[in-house]
């Protein structure tokens, strides 16, 4: 992959590990294969802990990361009851939002400036029968609300100025592409996000968001 330029992008998560321990157990495999191939670019996709932020943010530039509108504003409890019950299953994703503490690493990586991180939605919606599943199929359907939910978290955090590089910039660089010459405008004008999609229920849904892309 390294000699052909083609870029490894890794869902980084050990099988056979709980849910909210897997990223954390592969780290040591990433470790190890961006030390056997310096050559090789590696992206550590939808990075959910502060270990990963960790990991990425010291492995060589050969490394980089993604993060996810939902991973940068949802905690386990939004998903799950205290039990460890899923009670929000559209929600339900992996890997799985975790703690305060590794969203709030998450939200400091992305709104850091460092071209290490960089947006990746990992959105996925699902019919709403294989959402009413025991367990339900893993994915959030974040796609509807993405941009308006980064700008949302990078306004909070008082980084707006960075959006634009996390957005559209730091990924075209490290997978070496040409900048895209259109532009996207978001206004700051609230909109309440449907209850669904033609019948996909959205990660957003019924909350009011106050940014919007201009249509």
């Amino acid at each position: 992959m390294a000699d052909l330029g083609i870029v490894q992008c890794i869902h980084g998560e050990q099988p056979g590990v709980s849910e909210d321990k897997a990223e954390q157990a592969f780290l040591p495999i990433l470790s190890e294969i961006a030390s056997d191939f310096p050559e090789l670019r590696i992206v550590l996709e939808h990075i959910s802990t502060r270990w990963g932020v960790f990991d990425v943010g010291v492995l060589p530039a050969n490394v980089a990361g993604t993060i996810t509108p939902h991973h940068l504003w949802l905690s386990r409890e939004d998903v799950f009851h205290e039990v460890g019950s899923i009670k929000a299953p559209w929600l339900y994703c992996k890997p799985t939002p975790k703690s305060p503490l590794d969203r709030a690493a998450l939200i400091s990586a992305a709104t850091s400036g460092n071209p290490k991180f960089f947006a990746g939605t990992d959105s996925a919606p699902h019919w709403p029968e294989f959402k009413a599943l025991i367990t339900p199929r893993p994915g959030n359907y974040c796609e509807p609300t993405a941009l308006e939910t980064y700008t949302q978290v990078f306004e909070m955090a008082g980084k707006l100025h960075r959006l634009g590089d996390f957005l559209s910039v730091f990924g075209a660089y490290f997978y070496g592409l040409p900048l895209n010459e259109v532009s996207i405008t978001l206004n700051r004008t609230p909109r309440t996000v449907p209850t669904d999609y033609d019948g996909i229920v959205p990660s957003r849904a019924r909350e009011t968001i106050p940014w919007q892309v201009q249509t």
